[in-house]
C-alpha cells in the first residue's frame, strides 16, 4: 500500500478535528444555499413573520435575523409554532440572531 500526499493531509486534517470536503461536496452546498430563501415576509410593528425555503443539498444552513428591532429586543424566535433557541453574533457591528435554517414558518417577537 502506498501512502499519497492526500492521505497524509487527510490523516492531519483528523487529528485536527478539520473538515474536508471535495469540490463536489462544496460545489452541491453553494448550490443549495444559493437555491435557499426566506419568503412570506411579514412585519406587523411587534413581530416578524416569514418562512424559509432550504434549497436541496444546503445541510447545516444557518439562518438569521435582527437582534433589535426599532428600540426592540429580540425576545422569542417560533418555528410552526414551537419555541426554538438562537445565538446572538455580532457581524460587521449588528448584533444578529442566529439559528438552524429548515423549512417551516417563523415568527421573531420583538415586544
Amino acid at each position: 500500500m502506498t501512502v499519497t500526499w492526500t492521505d497524509s493531509l487527510a490523516d492531519w486534517a483528523r487529528t485536527r478535528g478539520v473538515p474536508i470536503v471535495t469540490a463536489r461536496q462544496m460545489l452541491d452546498w453553494v448550490d443549495g444555499r444559493n437555491a435557499s430563501s426566506f419568503q412570506a415576509l411579514s412585519w406587523n410593528g411587534q413581530s416578524l413573520s416569514f418562512s424559509i425555503n432550504v434549497g436541496l443539498g444546503a445541510n447545516g444552513l444557518q439562518a438569521m435575523v435582527p437582534a433589535q428591532s426599532g428600540g426592540k429586543t429580540l425576545t422569542s424566535l417560533t418555528l410552526n409554532g414551537a419555541l426554538i433557541s438562537f445565538s446572538l453574533q455580532v457581524l460587521k457591528g449588528v448584533q444578529w440572531a442566529t439559528f438552524p435554517a429548515v423549512p417551516g414558518a417563523y415568527q421573531a417577537t420583538y415586544p
